[in-house]
């Protein structure tokens, strides 16, 4: 039995992912070898991705390459592979800032069950993630910021049902519950502003569901998602209202 438990689980999982993926990998091989174990699930990827998983394949703990019901069935085999204290989830086009495991090494407390940081976005933006009273509305935890203890998913795993907000949910939780979270003052990563999860009107659905399934009682199920309803037409009447009176257009998913 493997007695040493690294401080962080490093999970990527990725599918046809060859022309990013190095970028990726690069960023978590060059932090401090003594802080993290490295877990990389493919999704049976055509493209060479495998091939160039395989380049590094010394200072990778586990890996696999095999079909999956998608990216939260794929994240729940690396949870179950993991053995670290922290478990994180980094995408196969993002990275990791350098030394950023350093700087988290220093203040990661295992009386909390998640600490979470910020992340700067491919289109120059920062998404600031934050905990509070918005949390039950939208995800306001990015995922590339956020470091989970272990006993987290004693259990939880990722519901395979859902398609983009699953890691909300998690996040719905532990607010929802008042669980320990901790504010990590860094930006973690570095993640691309595209994908699903980027689009406007698609996330609704599931905030929804998960607002049904979590919640403790339909009434206050109820009352969320009609809270997160207005919060969305809201926002998509002032995006109206800035194409008919200042000429900006109307993003493209909405």
């Amino acid at each position: 039995m493997n007695t040493h438990r690294p401080l962080v689980s490093i999970i990527t999982v990725c599918y046809n992912a060859a022309r990013q993926i190095e970028a990726s990998i690069r960023s978590v091989v060059e932090q401090d070898h003594t802080l993290f174990e490295y877990i990389l699930i493919d999704g049976q990827s055509s493209d060479g991705t495998v091939d160039m998983i395989r380049q590094y394949e010394s200072q990778i703990k586990y890996w696999i390459s095999e079909p999956d019901k998608g990216i939260y069935d794929a994240m729940n085999k690396g949870i179950d592979a993991a053995n670290g204290q922290w478990l994180f989830f980094l995408g196969s086009d993002d990275f990791l800032k350098p030394h950023i495991l350093t700087a988290f090494a220093a203040m990661a407390d295992e009386q909390y069950d998640l600490i979470y940081g910020d992340v700067e976005l491919s289109n120059g933006r920062t998404f600031h993630s934050f905990v509070g009273t918005k949390t039950l509305f939208y995800n306001t935890v990015h995922h590339q910021g956020a470091f989970y203890n272990r006993r987290v998913f004693t259990h939880f795993r990722y519901d395979t049902g859902l398609r983009i907000m699953s890691d909300y949910e998690l996040n719905f939780r532990l607010y929802a519950h008042k669980n320990r979270l901790l504010r990590f003052p860094q930006v973690v990563a570095h993640c691309s502003a595209e994908g699903v999860s980027s689009l406007f009107w698609r996330p609704l659905t599931e905030i929804r569901q998960i607002q049904r399934k979590c919640s403790p009682n339909r009434w206050t199920a109820y009352t969320l998602n009609t809270l997160i309803s207005v919060y969305y037409y809201g926002i998509y009447l002032k995006l109206l209202l800035k194409k008919h009176v200042l000429g900006r257009p109307v993003p493209s998913d909405v």
